[in-house]
């Protein structure tokens, strides 16, 4: 029997009795950055291997400037950093599957190359049980050149 490696999106199931907000946008690829991450300890994956985070949580989030206070538009990409499975998945921004335990933090890129960042210290403030959720990311693109840069702002 042939075994499939992707599930449409429509269908994927991502636990029992979760809210399934994950729509048909297409998903971008992850970006060189997160790429440059790809390592023994740590996996690089698009949205369809949802399925290895442990206590998933379903998110339909706005974006917000945590210094400006304005929200973010123009976004390109969500990199959801599970640090339970040391892998990113990358998801349109516009719905996102995290851990429900927060031992996550949220990369944004935006099609303007700005670079964000919400932490995980962020999820203590947030009501997962909710899909809605408003994520005061920090600008980190002055930070960001390169793997490398991105492994020491992630503390991976």
């Amino acid at each position: 029997m042939e075994e499939r490696l992707f599930i449409p999106l429509e269908k994927a199931a991502f636990g029992e009795g979760l809210l399934n907000v994950v729509g048909n946008e297409p998903i971008p690829t992850s970006p060189g950055l997160v790429m440059g991450l790809s390592s023994p300890n740590f996996g690089v994956f698009n949205c369809d291997q949802t399925s290895r985070i442990r206590n998933p949580v379903a998110l339909a989030p706005t974006y917000f400037d945590a210094q400006t206070g304005d929200k973010l538009t123009d976004l390109y990409v969500a990199c959801v950093i599970d640090l339970e499975i040391n892998a990113s998945l990358s998801y349109h921004p516009n719905h996102i599957v995290c851990n429900g335990e927060g031992n996550t933090k949220v990369l944004l890129f935006t099609r303007s190359n700005e670079i964000y960042l919400f932490d995980k210290e962020g999820f203590k403030d947030l009501d997962l049980s909710e899909n809605k959720a408003d994520l005061r990311m920090n600008n980190i693109t002055a930070k960001v050149h390169n793997p490398s840069n991105l492994k020491t702002v992630l503390a991976i």
